[in-house]
């Protein structure tokens, strides 16, 4: 059987990169689920943070009219770009460049969503890169460690709460997504994650 390029099983023939924290979402009812509460638009733009094998690039593209999918590992980058190609989806731009670095600004001429299974190690740097884009960025949705969403989403008198719930919270309206198992990634991570959807203001 032919398996297609985000099927679970093409997981198994890549060694991730600790270096790169690499725990890729390969559940395909997960995927399913975060798409569904998403609710994206047929005429999105969405930038999407590390593809990895495109598990949820391809069921994106079929959705938005756009996904621009920045990919920091270039074995990864030239293999998703390859498995598009294959598979005659057109509507997904490939970028291989490190998503910290990368200017916002010249990737779309309009306002962009964000959604994606980040590396738990880049997630503050990311969030602050975001608000202070928040002017080309209308909302994101990001897969972090379970402990620094229940901070991110904290209300006042909650324990979680503080001064980085606060800074997040002035510039963006926060919720709770869906709660993610450790089994749903390759590698499992020691960690639990939960998607969180980021409202700019």
């Amino acid at each position: 059987m032919n398996k297609k390029p985000y099927s679970p099983g093409r997981f198994r023939a890549f060694r991730p990169k600790k270096s790169l924290g690499q725990h890729f979402l390969r559940d395909p009812l997960v995927i399913e689920r975060i798409l569904s509460r998403a609710k994206f638009r047929s005429d999105s733009t969405v930038l999407e943070i590390g593809p990895g094998m495109g598990a949820l690039t391809f069921p994106l593209a079929s959705c938005v009219r756009r996904v621009i999918a920045v990919e920091k590992d270039g074995t990864l980058a030239n293999k998703l770009t390859a498995d598009l190609r294959r598979e005659g989806v057109g509507n997904v731009t490939v970028v291989h460049e490190d998503v910290l670095r990368v200017d916002l600004a010249r990737l779309s001429e309009g306002k962009i969503e964000v959604v994606g299974n980040i590396p738990y190690n880049i997630s503050s740097p990311l969030i602050e890169k975001l608000i202070r884009n928040r002017e080309l960025v209308s909302r994101a949705i990001l897969t972090l460690q379970h402990e620094l969403a229940a901070r991110l989403t904290a209300s006042p008198g909650n324990k979680q709460y503080g001064a980085l719930t606060v800074l997040i919270q002035y510039h963006a309206h926060l919720s709770p997504v869906l709660e993610i198992p450790r089994e749903a990634f390759y590698p499992k991570p020691k960690v639990s994650s939960t998607v969180v959807q980021f409202e700019f203001s």
